[in-house]
């Protein structure tokens, strides 16, 4: 619950001092060009593999909570979905501009596979930029 007393829409922390005090209070403005500007991607990079059984189901419900508070501000220009698993080849990248849509997707995720090599997290970062 602390970070979203940060970031949620009209009573946040981010809402309360405006972006730019925002950005000096967290140092983001050191690594982070133009991060809270409006209009940028919003992307997930979810491990989908069957080890993730027990916790998919609370990362599709933070996922789609942080979508709802995002689509909010309108903000968002594109929604980004990568999964990742192995073997690699059961990597997806999907993107849309429909918040529905990718809100869709995610409550169709399903934890499946792995088992056999370590999962590709890393491949499932480089694709997705």
């Amino acid at each position: 619950m602390l970070q979203k007393s940060f970031y949620i829409v009209g009573v946040g922390l981010l809402h309360a001092i405006g972006s730019a005090l925002f950005g000096d209070l967290l140092n983001l403005h050191a690594t982070c060009y133009n991060c809270l500007d409006p209009k940028l991607s919003l992307t997930f990079v979810i491990d989908n593999t069957g080890s993730m059984g027990d916790d998919i189901a609370a990362v599709r419900k933070t996922s789609i909570d942080i979508v709802n508070q995002a689509s909010l501000t309108g903000g968002v220009a594109n929604y980004v979905l990568a999964t990742f698993n192995d073997p690699v080849t059961k990597n997806t990248i999907r993107k849309t501009q429909d918040g529905n849509i990718f809100i869709n997707w995610l409550q169709n995720l399903r934890a499946t596979g792995g088992g056999d090599c370590p999962e590709f997290a890393m491949r499932g970062l480089l694709d997705v930029i």
